[in-house]
């Protein structure tokens, strides 16, 4: 017997396919592995691998930030709380370097701290250390998560309506992040109506709204969550902002 298959469900197998994490960050000329890092009080340091893939010399500077977010827009403040040891090297074609890092200074938090790695690929040229917001060709960030003592995540979902807009709102009130692999809202006949496969994070005590854009009014839809720990289903009925 054949069984069909609802649209939601088609666009949500779509989704798993474009986003389903990856184990490596590229860019043109280097990979970094791996692209996410959980420390902790016990374990405040670790490696990060980098292999130059090109056919040159590749020359790489490292700095660390810290990362907040007010739901809008994401925040990175340069930061000395991390230690890099080389901040600065060259690689050889086909070769690797590896990265240790870690906290200056260890200490038992109740909620989740969160920085980045910041690699820079340094043209030929260039001196290490310049503006390398004018200077450098290819970034790569990569999420360093600094556990708190005992790990509670609590997000909670919404669909507001804002005057001829809807956004959806994510609400974080636990104390460490969660990762938004993707979502689609779908109505209730089960078609999807948005799709979203921008990987994003919800930070502890913070939110993440995404604006949506839609045909027509919403009523009641469903919400298909995709995390790296699986799938979740949220029903939603439109709010007022």
């Amino acid at each position: 017997m054949l069984r069909k298959t609802s649209w939601a469900a088609q666009a949500m197998a779509l989704l798993l396919a474009c986003v389903y994490p990856a184990l490596e960050a590229s860019a043109s000329s280097f990979i970094a592995s791996p692209i996410t890092f959980d420390l902790t009080s016990s374990k405040p340091m670790s490696i990060l691998r980098l292999t130059n893939k090109g056919d040159s010399d590749l020359r790489l500077q490292v700095h660390a930030v810290k990362w907040s977010t007010d739901g809008h827009i994401e925040t990175q403040v340069n930061t000395d709380e991390v230690i890099l040891n080389p901040p600065i090297f060259t690689i050889k074609p086909g070769q690797q370097q590896f990265l240790r890092f870690g906290l200056r200074s260890v200490t038992q938090t109740a909620k989740e701290q969160s920085y980045r790695l910041i690699v820079d690929e340094i043209p030929d040229g260039t001196t290490a250390g310049g503006e390398l917001g004018l200077r450098t060709v290819l970034r790569v960030s990569i999420p360093v998560f600094i556990n708190p003592v005992q790990k509670n995540v609590h997000v909670t979902w919404h669909l507001v309506h804002k005057g001829q807009r809807y956004i959806l709102v994510a609400d974080n009130s636990g104390d460490t992040h969660i990762k938004i692999n993707g979502f689609v809202i779908a109505d209730d006949k089960g078609t999807p109506i948005v799709t979203d496969n921008d990987p994003t994070y919800v930070l502890p005590e913070q939110r993440k709204e995404w604006p949506l854009v839609t045909s027509g009014s919403l009523g009641r839809v469903t919400l298909k969550i995709l995390t790296p720990v699986g799938q979740s289903d949220e029903v939603l009925d439109a709010e007022p902002e």
